[in-house]
């Protein structure tokens, strides 16, 4: 049967945007629950966040060697096994009785859904070029931000009918529906108008792979659009583990008001990647990268503001809010810019971008836990630190700014 990309094209990013909604949803869809969780199994709220920390671990940890893995065996196949784990993974989730075991089914989970990433974002940067795949991703960006809206409300529904376990249970069916979208829609590497960029002479070999990951690494480009993307996403992951707690705990609000409080994050989140998307053919990458960080720095001055008279709680968030919304503008872009600065295998350029962001998530969450007071003025003094250090690195970057 001759092979269609126009069709693969159009519906597998479908799957893929699906796929990655349940991977957001294992993370954010359980945050209400996590201070219930932490009183199941007998730990405090550093032990609760703990849950959350390896799951960032475990997504680290994977995806260096998920590169020459997709190379050698295709993507398709490394994105079925992993689909699997993941399935496996919810599944012990959600019958764990004990922290240890439910900790390892979170680091394993986090070690499949890099798979997502990794296998699934180097075949959409290969199917697509140029602005069209900053387009493409900021339409699945902002479909896929509906997990972390939403989930935090979903998840809060379900404890309020149930318990914690539920949230799980739901993620394992997700998976298996996931699973045969993937069979059936995602193109094979075998089928010609796949544009691989590999090295004609790789084998796939580890030696193959450390050449072509040094150079990626070493890199002055890519490393520096890749870690002002990481400062700037940082924020939200010091958000994500430190909100439940300061909202539920320190303000005694409900979990719906806490899942609520998320909803309008990240609806401005969606705000900020469609407005990425209308304005990419209309302003060049510089200017638009200037914008984002515009807003999202007087957007964490607002949140050191409102949080330092402590004001009512609507309006400490508003901060928030600004902030995911030109994080939003940002992220697509530096995105591809980072992917466009090297030449090495696809699949080793997306392994070491998503590794990078995923430790930044596993620092993230260590700092805010260690150095966090259940207060939103630590948490927002701490993202400007995190933001001025991306602004200084924009500052050395930005003559070299320049989408192809």
């Amino acid at each position: 049967m001759q092979f269609n990309l126009k069709k693969f094209a159009i519906t597998f990013p479908v799957v893929l945007v699906f796929l990655e909604i349940i991977t957001f949803l294992s993370t954010d869809m359980y945050l209400p629950a996590l201070p219930q969780i932490g009183e199941d199994f007998g730990m405090d709220q550093d032990m609760a966040q703990y849950t959350l920390t390896a799951w960032f671990m475990g997504s680290m940890s994977m995806q260096l060697f998920l590169g020459p893995i997709t190379e050698k065996f295709g993507r398709k196949m490394t994105m079925i096994i992993g689909i699997i784990l993941f399935i496996l993974a919810s599944f012990s989730c959600a019958t764990s009785n004990n922290i240890n075991m439910f900790l390892l089914s979170r680091f394993i989970q986090g070690t499949t859904v890099c798979v997502v990433i990794v296998a699934g974002y180097a075949t959409i940067h290969e199917l697509y070029s140029g602005a069209r795949v900053i387009q493409i991703m900021a339409i699945m960006g902002s479909v896929t931000i509906l997990a972390p809206a939403l989930g935090p409300f979903l998840g809060a529904l379900i404890i309020t009918q149930g318990d914690w376990h539920n949230i799980f249970a739901l993620l394992t069916v997700s998976a298996m529906i996931g699973l045969l979208g993937v069979y059936y829609i995602m193109p094979s590497d075998g089928q010609k108008n796949i544009r691989r960029q590999t090295d004609k002479n790789d084998d796939g070999h580890l030696l193959a792979s450390i050449k072509y990951y040094r150079a990626i690494f070493t890199n002055r480009k890519f490393m520096s659009f890749t870690l002002i993307n990481c400062f700037n996403i940082i924020c939200f992951f010091t958000w994500i583990v430190q909100s439940p707690f300061i909202i539920i705990e320190t303000y005694q609000k409900s979990e719906i008001y806490f899942g609520l409080t998320q909803l309008f994050v990240f609806v401005s989140f969606i705000c900020g990647a469609q407005t990425a998307k209308l304005l990419i053919t209309k302003l060049s990458a510089k200017r638009l990268c200037e914008l984002g960080l515009t807003i999202v720095c007087s957007s964490i001055v607002l949140f050191i503001i409102t949080s330092y008279m402590q004001l009512q709680l609507e309006l400490i968030i508003t901060g928030m809010i600004g902030i995911a919304f030109g994080a939003a503008m940002q992220s697509s872009l530096w995105n591809r810019l980072a992917i466009e600065s090297c030449e090495q295998p696809m699949a080793h350029r997306v392994a070491v971008y998503s590794t990078m962001v995923s430790f930044f998530a596993s620092l993230g969450s260590y700092l805010v836990t260690h150095l966090g007071d259940q207060t939103f003025l630590s948490l927002a003094m701490l993202m400007m630190g995190f933001v001025i250090i991306a602004v200084n690195i924009f500052f050395v970057v930005r003559s070299t700014i320049k989408l192809a």
